[in-house]
């Protein structure tokens, strides 16, 4: 006797099943290989060491709350739609990247002093300061207006 499941298919979006980081067991299985009769292009695992897509299964990488994870692709052949079958922990040991994006790490500065002159853009001699002033005015043109305002008081 079969009972249905528990929890409802989650259906996944054709275009988005070829995303996934470098695995050296998973491959493209394209649309047009004729052993592939679900209609659209996913990506298969084969652990043999020559893959082929005969002996491959589909597979999707799925980000959940314990990060990205590969699953079984399951198909529903009466509506002909992919969904996400149950996790399959032994495709990891072949992935070939750890991070997904692949983001380097920030570059720091070089010391070498004629760069690092460049990338500065003020004064580092804080022992001769000057008070800074408008560049509109000159100093004449501020007493005088310091006596106006004097005398207006």
């Amino acid at each position: 006797m079969t009972r249905p499941s528990d929890q409802p298919k989650q259906y996944l979006i054709r275009g988005d099943l070829c995303f996934t980081k470098n695995n050296s067991k998973v491959q493209e299985v394209d649309v047009s290989n004729p052993t592939n009769r679900r209609g659209y292009t996913f990506l298969g695992f084969c652990e043999d060491d020559i893959w082929t897509a005969k002996k491959c299964k589909g597979v999707y990488e799925h980000l959940n709350h314990k990060g990205y994870n590969w699953y079984a692709l399951s198909h529903d052949w009466i509506n002909r739609r992919p969904y996400l079958g149950k996790r399959v922990p032994q495709v990891n040991q072949y992935n070939t990247q750890n991070d997904r994006h692949n983001i380097p790490s920030p570059v720091t500065p070089e010391t070498d002093k004629k760069k690092l002159e460049y990338q500065m853009d003020y004064d580092t001699d804080s022992t001769n300061l000057k008070p800074a002033k408008e560049p509109h005015s000159t100093d004449d043109k501020l007493k005088q207006e310091k006596s106006l305002d004097n005398s207006i008081i």
